[in-house]
């Protein structure tokens, strides 16, 4: 499977300036195309798109969404891009 060394993906996330994930104030699907055109660009492979996106979500519940990130891939294995999309909708609506 195709992915970015730590290295490059971190030279990468300094070039991005989308806007900060903070709900209720921001358009989680609107956010969420922003971030996936960014990566489109970059070459940022599906497996790494969540860890890229949780980069530009407001502080507080960025800590929250990286907790529950690494425990579903404790448990489940890489969490793809279309499963994070998925629960970042279902999230923001509550």
């Amino acid at each position: 499977m195709y992915r970015l060394t730590d290295l490059a993906l971190k030279v990468i996330l300094k070039e991005f300036h989308p806007q900060e994930y903070d709900p209720p104030h921001t358009d989680v699907r609107k956010w969420i195309h922003s971030i996936e055109s960014l990566c489109d660009t970059y070459g940022i492979p599906d497996v790494q798109r969540p860890q890229c996106a949780t980069g530009f979500i407001k502080d507080e519940l960025r800590t929250e969404l990286l907790n529950v990130l690494e425990d579903a891939r404790r448990r489940f294995g890489p969490v793809e891009w279309d499963r994070f999309k998925t629960f970042l909708v279902v999230f923001d609506r509550e």
